[in-house]
């Protein structure tokens, strides 16, 4: 089994937050599941990461589909748990993904500062010719898409303070339930703290240039933070590579130096992409031709 995803970066063995919850989530399994960091969507023509292939398919692509499959192999973290549990891990799994989600998606795509100086450039130097020239606004599309339907009834104007205030809430009470326990059921890992670990490393460790209040409180709550320190030491020392690591260069915006050839990148880069959007229309019998 192979799982593509989004590299690392800043201490983290990937920056995605889903891509995190698999990993996390093979790794509390003792999976035998090869990381592959490949920044590359295309392969799969979903435009996104994570994406799990075993054999010849593609057949998981995000912690849920995970989760039912790795119980199919006999893996299940939460097999002896009691009903009680259960169905906390319910509660606090929709919790953070209504509230932890959008915050992580308005940090990285909808934030204008941090979209055009940060995550852009990081995604655009990361991901094969000739996907960097449009992955990156798909995904923004996606997340704005995401978010204003979650938050469809409130005001532009208000949003960020909202969502940030609904993700600080949300800490807290994890931060609660966490209190000093190891983990949020009891001494050893469950799906839930693969899903938390997941929202929560990226807002400890990702340096944003703006919007710094979700980093600020989530190093306020101590036990949270131990958390998810201690996760990336037991488990990921192996992915945290030099490449990985966090770095003076990593956490200053990019600049065009980044991008030597431009203009030959990005006629290449558009023969490419319609290339590649022709064939996936084609073959999933968007585009018909006829033959006289």
């Amino acid at each position: 089994m192979e799982l593509e995803l989004w590299s690392g970066d800043w201490g983290l063995p990937s920056v995605n937050c889903h891509c995190l919850q698999i990993m996390a989530l093979t790794k509390f399994n003792n999976a035998a599941v090869k990381f592959n960091f490949s920044n590359n969507p295309l392969r799969s023509f979903c435009f996104d990461l994570p994406v799990l292939k075993h054999g010849n398919k593609t057949v998981i692509k995000n912690v849920n589909e995970m989760r039912t499959f790795l119980k199919l192999q006999n893996f299940n973290l939460d097999s002896k748990l009691s009903k009680k549990d259960l169905s906390d891990i319910s509660a606090y799994t929709s919790m953070v993904t209504r509230k932890l989600e959008p915050a992580l998606l308005y940090l990285w795509w909808l934030d204008e500062k941090n979209f055009i100086d940060f995550t852009r450039p990081w995604y655009a130097k990361h991901i094969p010719i000739p996907g960097n020239f449009f992955i990156p606004g798909k995904l923004q599309a996606r997340a704005e898409e995401t978010v204003k339907a979650l938050y469809d009834s409130v005001d532009e104007s208000l949003l960020s303070n909202l969502i940030y205030s609904d993700a600080q809430k949300c800490m807290t009470l994890l931060s609660e339930k966490l209190a000093e326990n190891e983990y949020f059921f009891g001494k050893n890992p469950t799906s839930f703290d693969a899903i938390a670990f997941g929202y929560l490393a990226p807002i400890l460790k990702v340096t944003f240039p703006s919007s710094k209040q979700l980093q600020n409180h989530l190093k306020a709550c101590t036990n949270l933070k131990l958390f998810v320190e201690r996760i990336l030491s037991k488990y990921f020392l192996a992915e945290e590579t030099p490449k990985n690591k966090p770095s003076e260069q990593a956490q200053e915006p990019f600049s065009d130096d980044d991008f030597p050839n431009k203009w030959r990148d990005i006629i290449l880069s558009a023969l490419f992409a319609s290339a590649a959007m022709f064939s996936f229309a084609f073959f999933n019998g968007l585009i018909t031709v006829f033959l006289q």
